[in-house]
Order: structure tokens, then C-alpha cells, then sequence
């Protein structure tokens, strides 16, 4: 059984075709978890369909997928962060806090996808090379030795 929030399945095509023509995989469109139940092992999931009926679901294994909430609590108040709780850069990946750069999806405008975060860990890599190797940050700026502002200027 998969769960999917949405009306229908979301990811990369190939993804899609693959699960849609498992004969093993039932999807469920239009549910979201409200909570996982057991006690020392996992027994069921309280689900919510889409107009709201509440169910228990019988299931002995859960796959939760991550990364649809960004965790960037160790960031706040450090860089800047956009409405959705992600890490504001501009186009290499450099955050407002001089020398923290944001890769996948935790940075804002990131595509959710694999490909996408290692594009973006190369991207952000070279970055923080070119700081490192002669402290520029931001448009040509060279960084200060002493301790950073918070957040450092864009």
C-alpha cells in the first residue's frame, strides 16, 4: 500500500511508471497519516482521507518519506530563510551567513530530487572552495577575519 497526500502520484516519471505498473503496489490517493500506533512494534496507521474520514489502517512496516519538511532549525537566526521554513540563496548556493551554504531540499527553489542535491552539493562546494582559498563571499566582497555578522550581508 502506498500513501499519497495528493490526487496523484508525484516524483519523477520513470518513478511513477514504475510504481503505477507494480502489480504489488496499491495506491492510495488523497490520504495523509494522522499517527503511526503500536507499542513496541508498529501495528496500524490512523489515516485521513480526503473528505475527512478517519480510518485505521492494518500494517506491520512504515516508509516515511523524508525530507518534505526542511531542517534547518540549526540555521535560524543565522541565515535567512524564506516563508516555507528553507534556506534563501542566491544562484551558487550561498546563504546570507558568510561561509553556510544550502544544498537539496533545504535551500529555497530546490526541485526535490536526487540529481537536483548533487548538482547543488558541487555547486555549493565550489563556493565555499573560492571562500576558503581567498575569503570572497558575495560579488567580489573578501570576508572579514574577525567573527561574522548574523546574518552577514548579502
Amino acid at each position: 500500500m502506498l500513501l499519497e497526500r495528493s490526487a496523484e502520484l508525484t516524483g519523477q516519471a520513470s518513478y511513477r511508471d514504475r510504481v503505477s505498473a507494480h502489480p504489488k503496489i496499491e495506491p492510495r490517493f488523497g490520504t495523509v497519516v494522522k499517527e503511526i500506533l503500536g507499542d513496541d512494534a508498529v501495528h496500524a496507521l490512523r489515516i485521513v482521507d480526503g473528505g475527512g474520514t478517519e480510518s485505521e489502517l492494518p500494517t506491520e512496516a512504515v516508509f516515511a518519506f523524508p525530507g518534505l519538511v526542511p531542517n534547518t532549525d540549526l540555521v535560524r537566526g543565522l541565515a535567512a530563510l524564506d516563508a516555507t521554513g528553507r534556506i534563501a540563496v542566491d544562484a551558487e548556493l550561498r546563504s546570507t551567513a558568510r561561509g553556510v551554504c544550502a544544498a537539496g531540499n533545504v535551500r529555497e527553489g530546490s526541485p526535490h530530487r536526487a540529481a537536483g542535491a548533487i548538482g547543488d552539493g558541487a555547486t555549493a562546494a565550489l563556493a565555499l572552495d573560492r571562500y576558503l582559498r581567498n575569503g570572497e563571499w558575495r560579488t567580489g566582497r573578501r570576508a572579514s577575519r574577525s567573527k561574522p555578522r548574523s546574518p552577514a550581508p548579502r
